[in-house]
């Protein structure tokens, strides 16, 4: 083929500017820039379909083809994501094939080469336990890389457990997502190691943020004093002891906890068990310490009312029931409790129903100074849900008014207020037609709401924000007086 007219540099400028699609082209058309293109080619995110074979022995053959040059392609793959597909929803899938044996072999080559001459930062690896038993030396071979700064896995068992113990690489972030979930489910592991700290602990010093899913924190010595963002979702209730978190992450500045996978009511717990657990966290850190202060906190409500946190919390994100702590979220004691103990500064709602502002208990909340007096930002997410027969849905926009007198009008240091009503679940309606909620949001007027809200708030209101998505009529609509306020969380 004849040689291309322009420069070289210039081709090359061409291709740090192109797609992926368009550097591949560009690659067949001289050594040159199949040469130096590799580059281009692996910037950004590089995901590989482990369930395909031929995907795999394809992508490692590129990446190590140029191994005999002293210009290696390993130093410039940074982010790789594998994955791996399930065989009973893409019938494409070969679940066991001749190659299956070369593509496990060629995955273990390529992250020792890896390792040896590459400098990959982030690794993600989904369904791991799939991966990783690719090859009986697949876990030892990730295990020596010593570049990753951010290591993500998903479907954690026995092989990928193993190999987080043995990695060697100091991570700055990890994301660990254990098997198993809500109830003891089949593939739920058993033995293997869930607490992530135990798991991480070669990145003690190195490590900052931490997210963890169906994991346990037990009582221990091990110390993560650089860890400021943590997000866990524990595998049982019982691993719900905030003293455990405070010893491991002494100077936490962020902490997310969602609902245990154990807890359903119903099942034997009650409110009153919870205060029972709430009481000895209490206890613990009265005796022990905790926290000096929390820059942000956010989850649903039942943990955060379990763990007991009594410093200030700047910013506070609280999601009602989704699943198991409708009991809890319902009462109105739990959110005075958890907002007495924050005292937040800057305050968002998710509320999973729309009959909260028809509750004068609810309401009731506002008026305590004590808890909220220092609330400079206030917002209030509705995610509607539909509820056939649901005689109050007329009454919906009038209640949204309420807000106004018992809460607006109460907060001094109120600067900013934000509603967001997400209409989506209220779309699916099999016979068709708006539902009634949807009705009467259909004709409420959003704009001469936030005027109301804006004349009835103190001096220092000066940002006043209404946004409605997902219905079925209006779309997408949103209303701002004033500035957009810098305290959105």
């Amino acid at each position: 083929m004849n040689r291309p007219y322009m420069n070289d540099d210039i081709l090359l400028q061409v291709m740090s500017f192109a797609d992926k699609q368009t550097v591949l082209n560009l690659l067949q058309t001289s050594k040159m820039l199949h040469h130096h293109g590799a580059r281009y080619l692996l910037r950004g995110n590089v995901e590989i379909d482990t369930s395909f074979d031929r995907q795999v022995v394809s992508f490692t053959s590129f990446m190590l083809c140029d191994q005999s040059n002293l210009s290696s392609r390993l130093p410039f793959l940074k982010t790789l994501k594998l994955f791996h597909r399930d065989a009973r929803c893409h019938p494409d899938y070969r679940p066991e094939s001749s190659t299956a044996t070369i593509a496990g072999a060629s995955l273990q080559l390529l992250f020792s080469m890896l390792a040896r001459e590459g400098n990959l930062l982030k690794l993600s690896m989904w369904q791991a336990e799939a991966i990783l038993a690719m090859h009986s030396k697949l876990p030892e071979a990730v295990a020596e890389l010593q570049t990753l700064t951010h290591l993500s896995v998903q479907s954690v068992g026995k092989h990928t457990s193993c190999m987080l113990k043995a990695l060697r690489s100091r991570l700055v972030r990890a994301d660990i997502i254990m098997r198993g979930g809500r109830g003891d489910s089949e593939d739920s592991p058993s033995g293997i190691e869930r607490d992530p700290t135990r798991l991480l602990y070669h990145s003690m010093t190195s490590l900052q943020e931490l997210h963890s899913v169906n994991t346990e924190l037990h009582a221990s010595s091990l110390c993560f004093p650089n860890v400021t963002f943590l997000e866990f979702e524990p595998h049982r209730m019982q691993f719900c002891q905030t003293q455990h978190y405070v010893r491991v992450f002494p100077n936490l500045r962020h902490l997310s906890i969602d609902d245990c996978a154990d807890y359903w009511p119903g099942a034997g717990d009650s409110i009153e068990h919870l205060l029972i657990k709430r009481a000895s966290n209490l206890s613990a850190q009265q005796r022990l310490g905790s926290w000096p202060s929390l820059e942000r906190c956010g989850g649903t409500i039942g943990p955060l009312y379990l763990l007991g946190i009594p410093c200030r919390i700047r910013s506070l994100d609280i999601c009602d029931a989704i699943w198991g702590w409708i009991g809890c979220a319902c009462d109105p004691e739990v959110l005075d409790t958890v907002l007495g103990c924050a005292r937040p500064c800057v305050l968002r709602l998710t509320l999973w129903h729309g009959f909260w502002f028809e509750s004068p208990h609810f309401l009731e909340t506002f008026s305590r100074s004590e808890n909220v007096g220092a609330l400079e930002f206030l917002a209030f997410d509705l995610e509607l849900m539909r509820v056939e027969p649901d005689p109050a849905s007329d009454r919906f926009p009038a209640a949204l008014d309420t807000v106004i007198p018992a809460a607006v009008c109460l907060l001094d240091s109120l600067t900013a207020f934000v509603l967001r009503i997400d209409c989506h679940d209220l779309q699916q309606r099999p016979q068709g037609g708006l539902c009634p909620l949807e009705e009467a949001l259909n004709v409420w007027d959003m704009a001469a709401f936030a005027r109301r809200v804006h004349a009835a708030g103190a001096p220092a209101l000066l940002s006043v924000s209404v946004h409605m998505t997902g219905h079925t009529v209006r779309g997408d609509e949103s209303v701002q007086i004033g500035p957009v306020s810098q305290l959105e969380p």
